[in-house]
């Protein structure tokens, strides 16, 4: 490798993403966090080593991360969470100097974590941090309705719960008019994370499928774009994650409205919707590969132990259904409790608590976590 490749600092870079994403989860004594915190120290070490150099200087201009005034090429899905984190924080300057210790380090960790202030010390250095750090006075509720009053209308809506329903009746209509529906509720979102505050006033809606399925599929976009997945790849996990329980419409409706405990026989009937989806999804020439593949894997859990389905070969899921999953699983938590406003963060963080590194892949909750965390300081400032 060439000596200062830019390509030198990913393991850094890594081991920060994943320190920052340990705190968003655990408590700063937790074990994992204590564990990520030494690598970073030990990985800048080696890195400087490697390099030849006693420090090294990171720039956000735009989307781009910098080091020495020198891009980062990589495709590495961990950069862009950091990128949007520190834009976030308004840190557009970040020097980190040999001889960072574990003290230094926990205090850049907890700033990126969203649970501390920007602070430099002597061996990390924030520059250009344009941000109010005087003390926060009490959390209140935010007047969500506002939020989506500027952005979609009753007409948007009624049209929108139309089309789904008639595509769920009878099948009528197509999947690219779905596509469409979906984009125009997506387009008329802000891009950056405020889209998930979206979600309450939408809970009025009395078709829960129709809601369900806006709901996930705004979360998947909105986690995609975090990880800087743009374009016709964006467009197809956003349209996958929207016909998740497409399966569910071949189900009876009193199955599906049920509040009560299902029976161990209707368990396993509603477990079907996964093949049955997927199954479906097969039949529609228009429909995108990755739609049958996220329909049917969307209930496999990322560690890889047994749930539904059964694969032939046990494997982890795409990244389009795991990121579906983590949608899902919230849209369920926050339905289950009823929307107030303060709680995103709380529920958000419960799906890590429950699901993580068990049902969800750790990294991607972590992500989601600090995401969520960002809506609801974006929308309180």
């Amino acid at each position: 490798m060439v000596r200062n490749d830019p390509a030198q600092v990913l393991p850094v870079l890594r081991a920060l993403s994943i320190a920052v994403n340990y705190r968003a989860l655990y408590p700063q004594s937790h074990p994992k966090v204590v564990e990520g915190v030494g690598a970073v120290v030990g990985s800048l070490e080696s890195c400087l080593n490697e390099r030849g150099r006693d420090s090294m200087t990171f720039l956000v201009i735009d989307e781009e991360l910098l080091v020495d005034d020198r891009p980062i090429r990589s495709g590495q899905m961990y950069l862009g969470p950091l990128i949007r984190t520190m834009k976030r924080l308004g840190i557009e300057r970040l020097t980190l100097a040999r001889g960072l210790d574990q003290e230094e380090c926990y205090s850049l960790v907890e700033c990126l974590a969203s649970v501390g202030k920007p602070v430099s010390t002597a061996h990390v250095i924030l520059g250009r941090v344009q941000l109010n750090l005087s003390e926060e006075g009490p959390r209140s509720e935010v007047d969500l309705a506002s939020v989506r009053g500027s952005q979609f209308s009753e007409h948007d809506i009624d049209m929108a719960q139309e089309g789904f329903l008639r595509y769920r009746e009878d099948r009528s209509g197509s999947v690219e008019q779905l596509d469409r529906m979906l984009w125009h509720f997506v387009e008329g979102m802000d891009e950056n994370t405020r889209a998930l505050l979206l979600l309450g006033p939408m809970k009025s809606l009395d078709q829960k499928l129709f809601v369900h399925a806006i709901n996930v599929a705004m979360l998947v976009v909105a986690q995609a774009r975090s990880l800087g997945i743009t374009g016709q790849s964006l467009q197809s996990v956003g349209l996958a994650a929207l016909l998740h329980d497409i399966g569910k419409l071949s189900l009876p409706a009193a199955l599906l409205d049920r509040d009560e405990d299902l029976s161990d026989v209707e368990w396993e009937i509603l477990k079907m919707h996964t093949v049955l989806g997927a199954a479906e999804l097969c039949g529609l020439p228009e429909a995108p590969p990755l739609a049958v593949l996220v329909a049917y894997e969307h209930h496999m859990r990322w560690d890889g132990k047994p749930s539904y389905p059964v694969p032939s070969v046990p494997r982890r899921p795409n990244l389009a259904s795991q990121l579906t999953a983590i949608a899902d699983t919230y849209d369920v938590m926050v339905e289950s409790r009823g929307f107030t406003g303060g709680v995103l963060g709380e529920v958000a963080t419960r799906v890590w608590r429950d699901r993580s590194e068990t049902f969800l892949d750790p990294f991607l909750v972590g992500n989601f976590v600090l995401m969520v965390a960002g809506a609801e300081s974006e929308v309180k400032d």
